[in-house]
């Protein structure tokens, strides 16, 4: 199993320039989101794109769901990326920012 982080920790805890955001929700981020790096890759083709992904990286994994964004996180784990998924995913993200 691999770590997720809430919304919370994640706007608390990482700096904006700190992790590499890995948006794999096939939409736009919101703006809030724009000055870190974010990378945006539809999630079938995470398997033709590793060879950009680099294992020095920290990567804060972005997905539609909590589901998808544990599948996709266990997977690029196992193919050697340092990566920890936002727990709740997309939704849980644009939630938390409405009330901010």
């Amino acid at each position: 199993m691999n770590k997720g982080i809430t919304v919370e920790e994640y706007l608390t805890y990482f700096a904006p320039n700190h992790d590499l955001i890995l948006n794999v929700t096939e939409g736009e981020l919101p703006d809030y989101l724009a000055p870190h790096k974010i990378k945006t890759v539809s999630p079938t083709e995470i398997p033709n794109v590793l060879d950009q992904l680099s294992p020095d990286e920290n990567y804060v994994l972005v997905a539609s769901s909590d589901v998808q964004g544990q599948t996709l996180a266990n997977y690029l784990k196992n193919v050697g990326l340092n990566i920890t998924y936002l727990i709740g995913g997309l939704p849980s993200l644009s939630n938390h920012l409405e009330f901010v």
